[in-house]
């Protein structure tokens, strides 16, 4: 008799300690099908919605356009950059300020477009993380060695693009490119108010070194071409429309073989600046 009320208090102790509860008598299940198992809890987030920060070399454009009430709109020079942390783009000639990219979930995504904050650019200002946006929507982890993306606030917006280094620049061969595009729609100052998301097509000829560009978004549709050059040296595969103009499309290859491509499609007339990622086939 003494050795079993040893256990018991033993076998007491132990749950409380654990946090249960000891019955002596625990009760019997009822007779009958017993209950289906509970729902599992949901899921975390996918980490599409998070940036998964490549941490490489990416060389590409970063450019800001605002409007300070008293000038008309500005552009910053179109300057290389390199990024070694998972913060920032910096330019190179650190003369500009750094774009800071999101490091926390993003709100939604639509197809392989991260959105932060508005869906269309529109509505009022998001702060967070000492980041201040309408609308940051970017490239997400599908493509493997380029990002871009856009935001804007109320007076300005900034866009940017950057790719890796091309270490095997194709020399031959007809190659398609598939991809997304973020689009902005400008208003009279130069300011974008309104973005939509949309698609990037290519034709690359890699032995003419030409290329031939569309993009399509629900309110816009336009085309351009390009030539290709290659700087063995630097490892940069880059396309433009034209050197002495903004117009049309620039942007480079990306990635070993130039699986990917990346750039900026300009139509002042129409007041459209987006930026785009494409993928080969």
């Amino acid at each position: 008799m003494k050795q079993h009320l040893t256990l018991s208090l033993l076998t007491t102790a132990l749950l409380t300690a654990c946090g249960g509860v000891y019955n002596e008598h625990p009760a019997v299940d009822p007779p009958g099908p017993k209950a289906d198992n509970p729902a599992p809890p949901a899921e975390i987030p996918s980490s599409d919605f998070q940036i998964e920060r490549h941490i490489a070399l990416y060389t590409g454009m970063h450019h800001r356009h605002y409007d300070d009430g008293l000038h008309k709109t500005l552009e910053t020079d179109a300057t290389k950059t390199s990024d070694y942390s998972n913060t920032a783009i910096s330019p190179k000639d650190n003369k500009h300020p750094k774009l800071r990219l999101p490091t926390y979930y993003a709100n939604t995504k639509d197809g392989n477009i991260l959105i932060y904050g508005s869906l269309d650019g529109k509505g009022s200002i998001n702060k967070r993380d000492n980041l201040a946006y309408k609308s940051f929507q970017m490239s997400d982890n599908t493509y493997r060695y380029t990002q871009f993306g856009m935001l804007n606030v109320d007076n300005g917006y900034t866009h940017f693009w950057r790719g890796q280094q091309v270490t095997k620049m194709p020399q031959q061969g007809l190659f398609y490119y598939q991809g997304d595009s973020i689009v902005g729609f400008l208003n009279d100052k130069g300011i974008v108010e309104h973005i939509e998301r949309g698609t990037a097509n290519a034709a690359v000829d890699f032995g003419l070194k030409r290329l031939n560009f569309t993009l399509n978004s629900p309110g816009y549709q336009g085309k351009s071409s390009g030539i290709i050059s290659y700087n063995g040296q630097e490892k940069e595969a880059n396309f433009y429309s034209s050197r002495n103009s903004q117009e049309g499309i620039k942007g480079k290859f990306a990635g070993e073989n130039a699986e990917e491509m990346v750039g900026r499609y300009v139509d002042s007339a129409k007041k459209i600046d987006a930026v785009f990622g494409a993928k080969r086939q």
